[in-house]
């Protein structure tokens, strides 16, 4: 569950774009109802949401269905996922940062939840789709600040190879931006 519908749907199409199962409920009352129909293996929401808050639809999910890992995400900066793990009080397994990269967010979901089948495919997934060095290069000149124009002058070659070098390593990371490529290379320790 989120806030905005877009965030919402982009969301839903990079997990479900994985492979991996979502159902999306645009609402708290519907996301409890649809624990009727089936038992998630985890819920994720947003912290923020109009009416009911994410601590709020977290609450009613364990009352509805105790077990259930529900993971918060958030807009608002956080240093590094919140582990909830040692802290009763909170209604969440973790609260995670909104622009956590698919592969990312998956591999946290993962493991919050404990599902061994998650963790196999993802274990294959990410060993599937290693960075080139060309690639790596890229996101480390990225690092640096440096043009696209400026990568192609360091690495001699076209413009237009660089470009493709950071078209392939974001499909691969599973990112959408100079930026979140980035981030997701440094999470995963590749620069």
């Amino acid at each position: 569950m989120d806030n905005d519908p877009l965030v919402l749907r982009m969301l839903e199409r990079n997990i479900n774009g994985s492979g991996a199962p979502v159902e999306v409920a645009w609402t708290a009352s519907s996301a409890v109802d649809a624990l009727s129909r089936r038992t998630p293996d985890m819920v994720l929401t947003d912290l923020q949401m109009p009416g009911v808050d994410g601590a709020e639809l977290a609450r009613r999910m364990h009352a509805a269905s105790p077990g259930i890992p529900v993971v918060g995400i958030t807009a608002f900066a956080i240093e590094q996922p919140t582990r909830a793990e040692h802290d009763d009080s909170s209604p969440f397994a973790a609260v995670l940062d909104k622009i956590i990269p698919t592969p990312d967010l998956l591999a946290e979901l993962a493991r919050i939840s404990g599902n061994a089948s998650m963790l196999a495919w993802l274990a294959g997934e990410s060993a599937a789709k290693p960075l080139s060095d060309q690639e790596l290069e890229v996101m480390r000149l990225y690092t640096d600040g440096l043009t696209n124009e400026a990568i192609a002058h360091r690495m001699h070659v076209g413009l237009t190879t660089v470009k493709t070098y950071a078209r392939r390593a974001f499909e691969k990371l599973g990112t959408h931006s100079r930026t979140e490529a980035v981030i997701a290379c440094l999470r995963r320790g590749l620069i």
